[in-house]
């Protein structure tokens, strides 16, 4: 997910308010473009969008409680250790100018209705229930955004991830199941370009997902809105990728382009598979467990594998190895309480869910304590 939500974040900026015309041209999803205007912006980096984003992420991927304190300590963390470019002059400014959550929040004045708030929320619409989210939600909005439109359109782009992610129904109906959960309408199509706002950026994403059968097509769309087009692709590609119905068929150009130094491409990936397996529901019946895990399709590049199985009378044994050798260790198992499993001597934490393998593909992912398996 975060890595489709930076690719959507990272071509789009090309694009961020230029003429119609120059969207009509240059709008081929063949690769990154340079922004007329917005120096210091290389083509293939991402914005605000995506570091803001990251923020989220991490703190749900290190189970730190959502506090506003805790929000903004980690909203003025991400910015100093990879300054960049994409944000508001305004708010670039603050930023660089305050160290510290404390500091930042005594400064800040969250009256915004624009979409800072929607743009970053996606990783809180994979938690496991409609409560959760919202809450989440609103809690980051009211941080930076503290307005009704700002925390309306957050609650209704993290609610457009958990849709999709839970399979909770087909992607058509995602404005009309959002609306229902939000009591506000987000049914009516975005049409024209898309302004500075909240609402705005929402209300285009979701009218560009309800039709959505590929990641590139729901791209080109995006895009061709005109306008605040990076926020609008950032908010949709992120729900998409959770989409069973949606194509994954984004350019090899636009995953190869995508930036790649300390918190690029290859941390994107990382902290996706961690994000999913943070939020991934605890196992609670010994029958989740049976059969063999590998971690074999969720890391490129190893020279080596571990896979664990877990038989129905209670064995198992985990199996190490590599193109020289091989392990086996054998061990006795049980459940003992939701989400925590004895493993011969040691009890882990053990949660199953939803995850993606290295290159992008749906599976079904074991977190057993730190380590993570596929199948």
């Amino acid at each position: 997910m975060l890595v489709e939500l930076a690719i959507g974040d990272a071509y789009g900026a090309a694009f961020e308010y230029v003429p119609a015309d120059v969207v009509v041209r240059g709008n081929t999803v063949a690769g990154y473009g340079r922004h007329p205007t917005h120096a210091g912006l290389e083509p293939g980096h991402y914005t605000d969008d995506t570091q803001m984003t990251l923020a989220l992420a991490e703190l749900l991927v290190d189970g730190v409680e959502w506090t506003p304190l805790a929000l903004a300590d980690k909203f003025v963390e991400v910015f100093h250790r990879d300054p960049r470019v994409g944000y508001t002059s305004w708010f670039h400014a603050f930023l660089r100018s305050v160290t510290t959550g404390r500091e930042f929040l005594d400064r800040i004045s969250p009256g915004s209705e624009k979409s800072g708030a929607a743009m970053r929320v996606s990783p809180a619409g994979l938690l496991p229930t409609v409560a959760e989210v919202r809450e989440h939600a609103a809690l980051q909005a009211r941080v930076t955004h503290d307005t009704a439109g700002g925390v309306a359109s957050a609650e209704a782009a993290a609610l457009a991830v958990h849709y999709c992610h839970y399979g909770l129904g087909p992607l058509a109906s995602v404005a009309s199941w959002v609306s229902a959960q939000t009591g506000v309408d987000w049914t009516r199509p975005w049409t024209g370009a898309v302004g500075s706002k909240g609402e705005m950026s929402v209300r285009a994403a979701l009218t560009a997902l309800t039709s959505a059968r590929s990641l590139t097509a729901l791209l080109r769309e995006c895009v061709a809105c005109t306008g605040d087009v990076d926020t609008v692709a950032a908010i949709a590609l992120a729900a998409a990728s959770r989409s069973a119905e949606v194509a994954r068929d984004l350019p090899g150009v636009l995953y190869r382009g995508l930036e790649n130094g300390t918190y690029g491409r290859g941390y994107l990936y990382d902290l996706d598979r961690r994000l999913l397996a943070a939020v991934a529901p605890p196992v609670t019946d010994p029958a989740q467990l049976h059969g063999s895990w590998s971690d074999s399709a969720l890391y490129l590049g190893q020279m080596e594998a571990e896979s664990v199985t877990f038989d129905p009378d209670g064995t198992g044994h985990f199996l190490w190895k590599n193109v020289a050798a091989r392990e086996r260790t054998p061990f006795a198992w049980s459940l003992v309480a939701p989400g925590r499993i004895r493993v011969g001597d040691e009890v882990r934490p053990a949660r199953i869910g939803r995850g993606t393998t290295a290159t992008g593909e749906d599976t079904t992912v074991l977190t057993l304590g730190e380590d993570r398996y596929g199948r």
